[in-house]
């Protein structure tokens, strides 16, 4: 199971499902190496072991019910004029029915699902706007960095701010190391955070 915890930290997209899939379903085989990945210097690597022990162990029922309710709100829609529902309306109903407990596990889709549609990246980038968990920080920081989007890019700017988080220096500083030692460097979109 290291070799597939490993996988899961590296993947992204479909790639990256089907890993959590695989350790959602190693039960306490799964547990050791995932507990490893929350010392892990990658933060990223840290809340995603957080949010995987966390379904394990089975308190975290209702992240599935939030990916499952965005699913369904798709198929339902795309067969109707609407075709997609409004992001501002996707974060209400996420609010609403969650409150801040799928809060982790949404930054961690929205970080390692690179695939999904406009209206469920802005609606996810709302609700964790509004949610304003600190936890949720460094997720958004990398997807700030990942995305070549801009107008998600600032959503995601706009969420850390409204987040205020009094470790977002530290958080900050890790993404620009994680980012020189690949030969990149912080977009000028997050600069505004250093302010």
């Amino acid at each position: 199971m290291d070799e597939v915890v490993a996988q899961a930290a590296a993947s992204s997209g479909r790639a990256y499902v089907a890993l959590e899939e695989q350790l959602r379903a190693g039960g306490q085989e799964a547990t050791d190496p995932l507990r490893r990945r929350l010392a892990d210097p990658d933060p990223v690597n840290q809340l995603m072991a957080r949010v995987l022990l966390a379904w394990i162990a089975g308190q975290a029922p209702e992240c599935s019910e939030a990916l499952e309710y965005l699913q369904a709100l798709e198929r339902r829609l795309a067969k109707t004029p609407v075709g997609s529902p409004p992001p501002v309306a996707v974060a209400t109903e996420l609010d609403d029915r969650f409150g801040p407990r799928v809060a982790e596990c949404l930054a961690l889709r929205l970080v390692k699902e690179l695939d999904w549609p406009h209206w469920r990246v802005m609606g996810v980038l709302f609700y964790l706007r509004d949610q304003q968990v600190a936890e949720t920080t460094s997720a958004l920081l990398r997807f700030g960095t990942l995305t070549s989007n801009d107008a998600w890019r600032q959503a995601a700017v706009e969420a850390i701010q409204a987040i205020q988080d009094p470790d977002l220096r530290r958080k900050l500083d890790l993404e620009r190391q994680r980012l020189t030692a690949a030969g990149q460097s912080l977009p000028a979109a997050l600069e505004v955070l250093l302010e």
